[in-house]
């Protein structure tokens, strides 16, 4: 999903920094507010000349619960029209 223009991607790590991903960029976000300055940046628009509809919140399963949920709220915050959440496990 993270090569589909429509998505936007927010890893969720263990330590409780956010990864956004588009289509045109990899950034890091260290807290709540960074996130959702690049969401709303990611949501603008990208390359494509798409607005992404989908939002897709990948945490880690030793991610804090809260992080999540802050993920997870920014996205509506922003306006994303479908939000998702999978869990995964840390590789060693």
């Amino acid at each position: 999903m993270e090569d589909d223009p429509d998505y936007i991607t927010v890893h969720v790590d263990e330590f409780g920094t956010y990864r956004v991903v588009t289509i045109d960029w990899d950034r890091e976000a260290f807290s709540e507010a960074e996130l959702l300055r690049l969401l709303k940046e990611a949501h603008a628009g990208n390359t494509a000349g798409k607005i992404p509809a989908h939002l897709l919140v990948r945490a880690s399963g030793e991610a804090a619960h809260e992080k999540v949920v802050a993920a997870l709220d920014s996205g509506t915050a922003v306006g994303m029209e479908d939000i998702q959440l999978i869990t995964v496990e840390d590789e060693d």
